[in-house]
């Protein structure tokens, strides 16, 4: 991550599948982990789900108060029935800060109504990927100022490819394919695996298929092909 994004200070509520997966591609990117506050059911939790990122110097919160009011922007990764109660706790420490959910299913307008006027809600739809920051983020972020969105999507840039969508129709349809993207890919490699096995070959199959994978991604690259091209030669 460039310089000029040191100074940022990146809060994230919920440390569970996605949560964890945001903070791990964040740190690869190359954010400072102690400008990085997260917070979840409990400390002791935390501490213990990914002490590795807390040696590093993660900052592990007391409340989500506390986050609020150290961060400059925001992740919600709650479960979508706990959002209200998190942005409601957070009221009066949130003015002019940018606050991103990944909750699916809770729309924009239902968000607003939890916040004050003077913040920056965006939502967003990554895929687990952006734990190695090869992942896709769906970005909604209507309305949103130049300033603060270029902000936030140079962060989201460290995760991996950031597509920005119009409406939350668009979003919700890139949650549909790039959400199961790698569950499809990787049911393709198990397919790929077994049947080598079953014709007999020996060895690392998984490793044999993930080779395949790769050396196919690689040449439609390289030669410029698409998938449907090579299919069908």
């Amino acid at each position: 991550m460039k310089n000029d994004m040191r100074a940022v200070t990146i809060g994230i509520l919920g440390v569970g599948h996605m949560g964890s997966a945001l903070l791990e591609g964040l740190l690869g990117s190359g954010m400072n982990p102690r400008r990085v506050i997260v917070q979840g059911s409990s400390p002791s939790r935390v501490r213990s789900s990914i002490p590795t990122f807390v040696k590093q110097g993660v900052v592990v919160s007391h409340n989500a108060r506390y986050l609020a009011a150290h961060a400059d922007i925001i992740f919600v990764t709650v479960r979508p029935g706990t959002v209200e109660g998190v942005l409601r706790e957070m009221q009066g420490l949130l003015r002019g800060k940018t606050v991103v959910s990944i909750a699916a299913g809770v729309p924009m307008k239902q968000l607003r109504a939890w916040v004050e006027d003077d913040v920056s809600l965006v939502r967003i739809m990554p895929n687990i990927p952006v734990a190695v920051g090869r992942g896709i983020v769906g970005l909604y972020a209507k309305g949103m100022d130049a300033g603060r969105r270029t902000t936030l999507t140079k962060v989201l840039s460290g995760l991996g490819h950031v597509v920005a969508v119009n409406d939350e129709r668009g979003l919700d349809a890139l949650t549909v394919i790039s959400g199961c993207g790698p569950g499809i890919v990787a049911e393709c490699l198990a397919i790929i695996s077994r049947s080598a096995k079953r014709l007999g070959l020996t060895g690392d199959t998984d490793h044999l298929a993930k080779d395949i994978m790769q050396g196919t991604l690689t040449y439609l690259e390289e030669r410029g092909v698409s998938a449907g091209m090579l299919r069908d030669a």
